[in-house]
C-alpha cells in the first residue's frame, strides 16, 4: 500500500491537472481488496494522499489472526460451539469422499448413464463401494496399508484345489500360505535409512 500511495502522489505531483479523488478512489479500492479498510485510514492534505494507522483498530483486528468463524442457524440448545466445529472439520471427510467417488477407483460420474432410473442405480453402487472402502481403511489401518496396496495384495492371492483324478470331485480346497509384504513407503524410508547407515 506504501507503494502504491508513493506511486499516487508522485504522478499529483508530476500532473497538476490530475484529480486527486481519481486517485483517492483507486487507492481506496485497493484498501477494499486487501481488506485493509478497517485500520488504515485514507486521507487528503493539500493535494497530497496521506495512509494513517488505527492503532486500536489494527490492535482488535490482530487478535483474530489465525481465528476462523463458523455461523449457524442452530440455537444454542441444538448444537454447542465444540459440535458445530467437530461438524465443520468433518467436511474435510465429505470432499475426500467425493474426490474417491470422481476418480479413483470408484468414479462416479453421471454423464456415464443416461436415465433416471440408471444415474440412481450408479448412485447406489457408488455409495456402497465407498462404504466398503471406508470398512477397508478402518481394516487395514492397522497393517499400515492403503486400500490400493491392500487390493493390489488381494489380487495375489490364489485357492488351490485338489481334484480326484476318476470321480472329478473337490477333495480339498486351500489358500496357499505366503509371506506377504507390502511396500509402504513409510518401511521404504526405514529400509533405506538403515541401508545408508
Amino acid at each position: 500500500m506504501e507503494a502504491a500511495l508513493q506511486k499516487a502522489n508522485t504522478y499529483l505531483k508530476e500532473h497538476p491537472r490530475a484529480k486527486v479523488s481519481t486517485q483517492r478512489r483507486l487507492l481506496s479500492a485497493q484498501l477494499q481488496r486487501l481488506k485493509l479498510q478497517d485500520w488504515l485510514k485514507l486521507t487528503v492534505k493539500s493535494q497530497r494522499l496521506i495512509l494513517t494507522l488505527d492503532a486500536p483498530a489494527l490492535k482488535a483486528a490482530a487478535q483474530l489472526d489465525g481465528c476462523y468463524v463458523v455461523e449457524s442457524y442452530l440455537k444454542a440448545a441444538q448444537a454447542d460451539a465444540q459440535t458445530l466445529h467437530d461438524r465443520y472439520k468433518d467436511l474435510a471427510f465429505v470432499e475426500r469422499d467425493c474426490r474417491t467417488l470422481k476418480c479413483g477407483h470408484l468414479e462416479f460420474r453421471p454423464w456415464f448413464v443416461c436415465t433416471e432410473d440408471n444415474t440412481q442405480a450408479h448412485a447406489l453402487t457408488a455409495m456402497l463401494a465407498l462404504k466398503i472402502r471406508r470398512h477397508w481403511e478402518r481394516a487395514w489401518w492397522s497393517l499400515d496399508l492403503t486400500v490400493e496396496e491392500g487390493l493390489r495384495e488381494l489380487e495375489k492371492l490364489c485357492v488351490m484345489e485338489l481334484i480326484h483324478a476318476q470321480s472329478g470331485k473337490v477333495v480339498a480346497r486351500q489358500v496357499p500360505e505366503a509371506e506377504v509384504t507390502a511396500g509402504t513407503r513409510k518401511k521404504i524410508n526405514q529400509v533405506r535409512k538403515t541401508l545408508e547407515k
